[in-house]
């Protein structure tokens, strides 16, 4: 008898121990899907998610009948049929289907959405006027923010930082990134400088950052994500021109700053732990904009 295949369990296991996804990806991806599987329970009392037998049963044009359902943001519809295409291709590659039903579902590129930044003169005034001192939570929340500009980490990233993955002689952090893949990241003299503070901060206070997670809750307990969001949101409402603020907006900062100052694009996708050039470029789409805003304003011609 053949073992009981699940489809929704076998995909999500794929997601989570051989992509390394996080477990907020996972639950988008299981969002997503669930939408698409009601629509085929609905239609056809078909139940793919648990059915393997069920999921022989869809044709391109049962995709497309649910694509043309879908409103919102195109961004989101995007994200939606993606979940859907990488569902099948999952199933297809594993032998679970003969053919793949998605393959010929198209949708035209979102067009690049600028991503959010904040002005170097603006990212300088921040850091340097932080307040200095021998508090330990202060000279904790100062390194974070060096850390994440910085450096270009990402918010679990820094949450998961330990003492092993700095290297003080060499000035690199030695990181971990989605799907475990590990890069170098060099330590410039002020964000070392910064880490150095915390350290004796801690030391004097009693704080055991050698053990555990680098950056501490401020009783000295582990830290989280939510930490790291918390420090990010709270130093940043100094700023009130940005409309979010959130960690990634000083990775954003730290990847666009690198490529306005003529940075190699592949040197920043080695940086940031891009898989591809594809999210990369992004940053030089905003960099070609800022110029020719600049062009607009100080040309006489234009």
């Amino acid at each position: 008898m053949k073992p009981l295949i699940k489809p929704l369990q076998s995909f999500l296991e794929y997601l989570r121990y051989e992509r390394q996804y996080s477990e907020h990806t996972l639950t988008a991806y299981e969002s997503d899907l669930n939408l698409f599987a009601n629509h085929i329970q609905i239609s056809f009392e078909w139940d793919i998610l648990s059915n393997i037998e069920d999921c022989l049963q869809i044709k391109p044009i049962h995709i497309r009948s649910w694509v043309g359902t879908l409103t919102g943001e195109r961004a989101s519809i995007f994200r939606r049929v993606s979940a859907v295409r990488s569902f099948f291709k999952f199933l297809y590659k594993k032998g679970l289907i003969p053919n793949n039903p998605s393959i010929k579902i198209q949708m035209q590129n979102r067009s690049r959405k600028l991503v959010a930044f904040i002005p170097e003169a603006d990212m300088n005034n921040l850091l340097n006027n932080y307040p200095a001192s021998d508090d330990y939570i202060s000279a904790r929340n100062h390194c974070v923010l060096e850390l994440l500009y910085g450096c270009g980490l990402r918010r679990s990233e820094l949450a998961g930082l330990r003492w092993d993955m700095i290297s003080f002689s060499d000035r690199l952090l030695k990181i971990e990134g989605k799907g475990k893949k590990q890069r170098l990241i060099p330590l410039n003299p002020v964000t070392l400088q910064a880490i150095v503070d915390y350290i004796r901060v801690s030391d004097a206070q009693g704080i055991l950052i050698r053990e555990g997670t680098f950056i501490k809750t401020n009783k000295g307990g582990e830290c989280y994500s939510g930490l790291i969001y918390t420090v990010v949101q709270e130093a940043l409402a100094s700023l009130p021109n940005l409309k979010r603020k959130h960690p990634h907006l000083l990775r954003h900062t730290y990847a666009t700053h690198l490529v306005d100052a003529g940075a190699d694009l592949n040197t920043v996708k080695e940086l940031l732990g891009h898989a591809g050039l594809q999210s990369t470029e992004v940053y030089v789409h905003n960099s070609i904009t800022k110029l020719k805003e600049l062009h607009q304003k100080f040309h006489p011609r234009a």
